[in-house]
């Protein structure tokens, strides 16, 4: 009797481990990257239906690229600021009840513009040397920028949402929140790698947009 207790416990525990896995939480990073995915789609057909967009600093966020001549300075300020603006955007938005759409409409404006300046390229030059572009100067520095934000937009989310359930409900989530340390980590963590991808991004431009461009 015992056994056929145990041998029924085991298998229960079994059944329920195998559920909890079936129906646990997806993962907050791959459904903020498809939502990317989803800007950076509305961002090549706006560059096909509307050219004029490219020309638009506010829309394309110092994604275009551009054979003028620029100084270092002026190439680590157009992709630098941009992502810093964001980022702000984006941590004031989590210390929001409301700030939610905020985070998420940020987060789709940076695949909107990466979908704009790789539409474009593909506009302007052959396919082989288009792909020889984007895989140089585009894709390095704006899918890694992406990334970032999707982990910013991901904290920003985590934070909105306990500010939200305490003000409906008068008491936070139960899972358990991070500290202030934890978050300030993790910000500092990301502004220090928009940092790193700036520079990188600057000095493949230095090296790269004259030949690949001209």
């Amino acid at each position: 009797m015992k056994s056929m207790q145990g041998m029924l416990y085991h298998t229960m525990s079994a059944r329920t481990c195998r559920l909890k896995a079936a129906f646990r939480q997806p993962d907050p990073i791959r459904l903020l990257t498809g939502w990317s995915m989803l800007g950076i789609m509305l961002g090549t057909w706006l560059a096909e239906r509307m050219p004029e967009t490219a020309d638009c600093f506010l829309l394309t966020q110092g994604l275009m690229l551009s054979d003028a001549a620029r100084t270092l300075g002026d190439v680590l300020r157009t992709a630098l600021c941009p992502l810093l603006i964001l980022l702000t955007g984006i941590w004031l938005s989590g210390f929001s009840a409301f700030g939610q759409p905020a985070a998420m409409l940020l987060l789709l404006s940076r695949g909107t513009a990466f979908g704009i300046a790789a539409g474009t390229c593909f506009m302007q030059y052959p396919l082989r040397k288009a792909l020889c572009i984007a895989a140089i100067l585009l894709l390095p520095y704006g899918l890694c920028s992406i990334l970032l934000l999707c982990y910013a937009v991901r904290d920003a989310l985590r934070l909105s949402n306990r500010m939200t359930c305490m003000l409906l409900r008068g008491q936070p989530p139960a899972e358990p929140a991070n500290t202030p340390n934890d978050r300030l980590s993790a910000m500092l963590a990301v502004l220090l790698l928009a940092l790193l991808a700036a520079g990188m991004h600057t000095l493949l431009l230095w090296l790269f947009n004259q030949p690949l461009l001209t």
